[in-house]
C-alpha cells in the first residue's frame, strides 16, 4: 500500500476508528519557503483536514531554512524540532520556517522502539511529529468531552500558535513566537472555548435553610434540618462574644438532614468554652438562581493547602459580572487540629483559598480538608420574600471593633455570616 491509498483508508475509516489526526514522519527531502501543494496526495490532505483529522508531517532534517514536503501543504500542519521542552532551542538538524512551521516539539534524543524489538534512541523532526500528533488527539478528546464536537484544522493551528515561546537561537524568538508545543496551555485553550454552564432555573424546590442556634459550645452539638438536602454544605461563620478567648465553629459531620459542629478554640487554651450563639445557612451545591435574578454558586473543594504551603485556586463556572462576595468554611473533621480559612485574589472569574492554623502548628505538616465555598454577587436583593444583604468592608477591619450600617435593608434582626475576604497579613 502506498501512501495515497493510506491516506485514502484513513478518510474511509476514520469515523469507525475514531481517528483524530495521522501522522507523516517523511518527506520528499526537499526545502519549501512557500506553502505548496502538489503531487498525488493533495486531495487526500485537504479532505481530511475538511473532516477534522489533523494531518501532521516532519519538516524535514536538513536544516535549511524552509520545510520539506507534505509539510509545506497548507492542510498539514508542519512540525520542527527543538533540543527540549526546557531550553527550547531549535535542534541543529531540524527545517523551520516562520510562515510555514506550525508547531515545535522536542524531537532530540528520544527513546523508540527498534525492529529488532527492543529500543533505540534517535532524532529528528520524524520523532517531534509523533508527539503533535498524541497531543492532538488528546485535544479532540477534551473538545468532544468540553464542547461537544471536535476542534477545526484552523482552530487545532491556531491554538498550537500560542503556547510556549523559542528560547534560541535569539535570531528567532520573534519569528516563532508561541510555537513551541506545551499540552497543559493548550488543553486550558480549549476549555477557555467551553461556554459557561447556564444557571439552573429559579428552583421550586428547597435549595437553603437558615437558623440560628443560641447555645453551641466546646461540646458536639447535632442541628436538624427542616429539609434533607441532596449535596449540602453548611456555613456557620460569625460567633457572639460571651466568651473573650479565641473560638471557632468547627463542623465535625453532615448529612443530607442533618449536620454537627463544636467550638475549637487553639490547643494552647483549655478547650473549654461557654455558650455562644451564631447563625447557619444550609445550602445545596450547584448554580442557582433566586426569585430576583441573583446568581449564587456553590462548590466545595478538597485541600491541604496552607497559608504557608500554599493556595488552592478556585475558578467559577458562572460568569460573574463584577467580584462576587465569597463565603469558605471548613466542611471536615479529618486533622483535629484547630483550623480555619482564608481567602485571596478574589476576582469575577474565581479567588484562591486555604487552611490557617494556629501559629503552634505553622511548621507541621496537616492532613486535607473539604471546603465549602460560596459565591454571590454583591448589594442587596430578595430571597424567598426575605431582604438580604451582600458585602464586604474593603481593607479597614483591625483588632479594634468594627461598624457595620446595614442601613434600612432589615425590618428585624437578620442572620450575619462573614469571613476575612483578603490576605493582607497572615500566618
Amino acid at each position: 500500500m502506498d501512501i495515497e491509498q493510506a491516506l485514502q483508508w484513513v478518510l474511509a475509516n476514520y469515523q469507525e476508528y475514531n481517528i483524530a489526526s495521522v501522522n507523516m514522519s517523511l518527506s520528499t527531502g526537499g526545502n519549501h519557503v512557500n506553502p505548496t501543494n502538489f503531487g498525488i496526495i493533495g486531495d487526500e490532505l485537504q479532505q481530511l483536514a475538511a473532516a477534522n483529522v489533523i494531518p501532521v508531517s516532519a519538516a524535514g532534517n536538513t536544516g535549511k531554512f524552509g520545510v520539506s514536503y507534505p509539510a509545506a501543504n497548507p492542510y498539514s500542519l508542519a512540525v520542527s524540532s527543538i533540543d527540549d521542552y526546557t531550553n527550547r532551542k531549535i535542534s541543529s538538524f531540524s527545517q523551520h520556517h516562520p510562515d510555514l512551521t506550525d508547531v515545535f516539539a522536542d524531537g532530540q534524543g528520544i527513546r523508540a522502539a527498534n525492529q529488532n524489538g527492543g529500543t533505540t534512541v534517535k532524532s529528528g523532526t520524524s520523532m517531534a511529529a509523533p508527539v503533535v500528533s498524541r497531543a492532538i488527539a488528546v485535544a479532540q478528546q477534551l473538545a468532544e468531552q468540553e464542547l461537544g464536537r471536535r476542534l477545526t484544522f484552523d482552530e487545532i493551528k491556531t491554538l498550537l500558535a500560542q503556547r510556549d515561546d523559542l528560547l534560541a537561537p535569539t535570531k528567532y524568538e520573534d519569528d516563532y513566537q508561541g510555537k513551541v508545543l506545551n499540552i497543559d496551555n493548550l488543553g486550558n485553550a480549549i476549555l477557555a472555548m467551553a461556554p459557561s454552564k447556564p444557571p439552573q432555573p429559579p428552583f421550586s424546590g428547597v435549595i437553603a435553610q437558615v437558623g440560628r442556634i443560641s447555645d453551641l459550645n466546646h461540646n458536639n452539638q447535632t442541628i436538624l434540618l427542616d429539609h434533607t438536602f441532596t449535596d449540602p454544605v453548611i456555613f456557620a461563620h460569625t460567633l457572639s462574644f460571651n466568651n473573650g478567648d479565641p473560638s471557632i465553629p468547627r463542623i465535625t459531620d453532615i448529612q443530607g438532614g442533618e449536620f454537627s459542629l463544636k467550638l475549637q478554640e487553639p490547643e494552647n487554651l483549655d478547650g473549654t468554652h461557654i455558650n455562644e450563639s451564631l447563625s447557619f445557612l444550609a445550602l445545596e451545591k450547584g448554580i442557582w438562581e433566586l426569585s430576583d435574578g441573583t446568581i449564587i454558586e456553590v462548590g466545595t473543594t478538597t485541600t491541604d493547602a496552607t497559608t504557608k504551603s500554599g493556595w488552592e485556586s478556585i475558578t467559577f463556572n458562572h460568569d460573574f459580572a463584577n467580584t462576587p462576595i465569597v463565603l469558605t468554611q471548613v466542611q471536615t473533621y479529618n486533622d483535629p487540629s484547630f483550623v480555619r480559612t482564608r481567602q485571596n485574589n478574589i476576582s469575577k472569574n474565581g479567588f484562591e483559598v486555604a487552611l490557617e492554623e494556629q501559629e503552634l502548628n505553622l511548621n507541621n505538616t496537616r492532613g486535607s480538608e473539604t471546603i465549602a465555598w460560596m459565591a454571590i454577587s454583591s448589594g442587596t436583593g430578595e430571597w424567598d420574600g426575605n431582604a438580604f444583604m451582600a458585602g464586604n468592608t474593603g481593607e479597614q477591619v483591625t483588632d479594634n471593633w468594627h461598624t457595620i450600617d446595614f442601613g434600612n435593608t432589615f425590618n428585624n434582626l437578620p442572620q450575619l455570616f462573614g469571613n476575612i475576604a483578603s490576605a493582607a497579613w497572615r500566618k
